[in-house]
């Protein structure tokens, strides 16, 4: 702005109401000329940094999988510090990612660590299951990142033509003595989904289904977070973090549900045991912070994501399979 504007503005000692500054032709031209260099620069400058970039990227995520990482973090969320003191670091969580707290279940004295926030219960009632059988309910409060149909070679895609198998991703299960590559053919034809829970999110992770838990194995493997960066940077993330995976024998057949680890992800609870019968929307298991969960089911079930889009924030005991006609 000019100064003869500026002094037309003030005159009389105070702002005058004026409409808003329209830019001149000349403005428009310079400000596209900026601009174009600006790209230019971007153009010449990215093909040499990109390497660079890529790099620190993958020292970067190395150093987030380390384990001692999430067993630091962990023992932090486990220490119980002085009430006025952890209410201020929750407070400060809550608002950093817009927790809704008011579905929360708050013990009367507040929270005592940051674990016991993390894993915090809901409001009975709160979130309503859906008990339709012919549909399969969200595990958790999550983002629905991705759905569709496990090809023929049982692969399940990541990101860029990227695919993992589910064999990698149930490794270790073995289904009244299934070999994994075969148990792993039983969901051919079927459907994956992946579940997102961020920061923010309720981390208790619930069954979509009733049914009889065949197995629960616990599986090693890294820490990477499971971001847009990771799963982007890392080959087959979801089948190298550690994680735990649940069988079940239901209505819809073979059902298997793999609760992932994260970085900060120090550990995951299992609520239920092999053998145990669950009903449609029981807690399953614990993340203590935030992760994902990755739910298959079996082509003979017959079910599809029909009424959801990938992106969408869903809530547990929400209907997000529905049985085809």
């Amino acid at each position: 702005m000019d100064l003869k504007r500026l002094a037309g503005r003030l005159k009389g000692g105070r702002a005058n109401v004026e409409a808003p500054y329209a830019p001149t032709p000349e403005d428009v031209r310079k400000k596209m000329v900026g601009q174009a260099l600006i790209d230019t620069l971007l153009q010449v400058s990215g093909p040499l940094t990109r390497p660079a970039g890529r790099k620190l990227e993958g020292l970067w995520l190395e150093a987030l999988s380390h384990p001692s990482l999430s067993r630091t973090a962990g023992r932090f969320a486990d220490t119980a510090l002085p009430r006025p003191l952890m209410k201020r670091l929750i407070d400060a969580w809550v608002q950093a990612y817009d927790v809704d707290m008011s579905v929360a279940e708050i013990p009367p004295d507040g929270f005592a660590t940051l674990d016991a926030f993390f894993t915090r219960r809901l409001i009975a009632g709160c979130r309503p299951v859906d008990h339709d059988p012919d549909v399969l309910v969200s595990p958790a409060d999550s983002v629905l990142k991705s759905f569709g149909v496990i090809d023929a070679r049982a692969r399940i895609p990541e990101v860029k033509g990227r695919t993992y198998s589910v064999a990698e991703l149930l490794a270790g299960d073995a289904v009244q003595g299934s070999e994994p590559n075969r148990f792993a053919a039983t969901f051919v034809g079927g459907t994956y989904g992946v579940y997102y829970l961020s920061p923010r999110d309720y981390h208790r992770v619930h069954a979509p289904s009733s049914g009889l838990v065949r197995s629960v194995t616990p599986l090693a493997g890294a820490s990477y977070p499971v971001n847009a960066l990771g799963v982007r940077r890392v080959e087959g993330l979801f089948v190298r973090n550690k994680r735990t995976v649940f069988t079940f024998d239901s209505d819809d057949g073979v059902l298997a549900l793999v609760m992932v680890g994260a970085t900060n992800v120090g550990r995951i609870t299992a609520s239920v045991s092999a053998g145990e019968r669950v009903e449609k929307g029981q807690e399953l298991g614990i993340f203590h912070l935030g992760s994902t969960v990755v739910l298959l089911t079996p082509k003979a079930a017959n079910l599809a994501y029909l009424r959801v889009h990938e992106g969408e924030l869903v809530r547990y005991g929400q209907a997000v399979l529905h049985r085809r006609s």
